[in-house]
């Protein structure tokens, strides 16, 4: 049987309403608020760093499809937009 404890009621304020809170802004909280917005979901990312990219904009690390080998491809989706977009910006 697992062990519980009993917290007191309180009145918390709600901050906003939405569908989807993403918590954390690296590339997978990206890929889940994107793709949640999209299907028409009001939707929140929660980030504690204040910028988007996780350890990679944190450590100016490449972006994750430039890690893959030559002739590997990208499945698609969010990233695959986001990768394009940067190929079309020159910042690649």
């Amino acid at each position: 049987m697992r062990k519980t404890i009993m917290e007191p009621a309180r009145e918390i304020e709600i901050l906003m309403d939405v569908d989807v809170a993403v918590v954390g802004g690296g590339p997978a909280g990206i890929a889940a608020s994107v793709g949640a917005a999209r299907e028409g979901a009001k939707t929140v990312v929660v980030e504690q760093y204040g910028c988007l990219g996780g350890l990679i904009s944190i450590s100016s690390m490449e972006p994750p499809p430039w890690w893959r080998e030559e002739r590997t491809t990208m499945p698609g989706g969010v990233v695959e937009d986001l990768d394009q977009k940067m190929i079309a910006m020159g910042a690649v």
